[in-house]
């Protein structure tokens, strides 16, 4: 019979290392620092939407307000048929804009696709019945000088008509006002804008 082992201090196993804790505590930071940096991200995506929404939605307000007021005058109405006559938008890629000015009747005249062109680049064109008498459309060209392109245009079904970028209002007789509102409200807003 083996001798027997003196009763002593038997054989514990070991402490669980601290490692372990400690890779548990790594764990749950890194596991919170994710869940804050998906919190920022998702802060910043709803705040770059909003900010986007309201650029949006205040373009939108004011052409609304340009249009409202235009309309306000009754001799004016907006009108959303942008390739009629006298057109407001075409296909100029290569075309040479119009130069801004006053063009009477007897002067020659630039093509509606120069005109198209100069719109493009921001200007409002004020096409006028040749029979209109040239001093009631004076006051506007001296009042917006080089932003507003004034141009006879025989056989109108309007005596006046004002275009701009893909808008155009059609008038019934020569209203400051809303013609003004036109002007400042659509002026130097279309694709190539900047030469106002």
């Amino acid at each position: 019979m083996p001798p027997r082992k003196a009763a002593g201090a038997r054989k514990r196993k070991p402490a669980p290392a601290k490692r372990t804790q400690v890779s548990k505590a790594e764990r749950l930071e890194r596991q919170k620092q994710r869940r804050a940096l998906r919190w920022r991200l998702t802060a910043v995506i709803v705040l770059l939407l909003g900010l986007a929404l309201f650029v949006v939605l205040n373009r939108g307000g004011e052409d609304d307000a340009a249009i409202a007021e235009v309309e306000a005058s009754g001799a004016c109405a907006y009108d959303t048929r942008t390739d009629e006559d006298p057109p407001s938008d075409g296909d100029v890629d290569d075309v040479e804009p119009a130069e801004p000015s006053f063009y009477e009747p007897d002067d020659e005249l630039p093509s509606d696709l120069s005109l198209i062109r100069a719109m493009r680049q921001g200007f409002v064109v004020l096409w006028f019945d040749p029979e209109t008498p040239v001093d009631e459309v004076h006051p506007l060209s001296d009042r917006f000088g080089r932003d507003l392109i004034v141009v006879p245009r025989p056989g109108m079904t309007t005596p006046i008509a004002v275009t701009a970028w893909k808008r155009r209002a059609l008038c019934a007789s020569i209203d400051q006002r809303a013609i003004a509102a036109f002007v400042d409200g659509f002026r130097d807003r279309a694709p190539e804008k900047g030469f106002l």
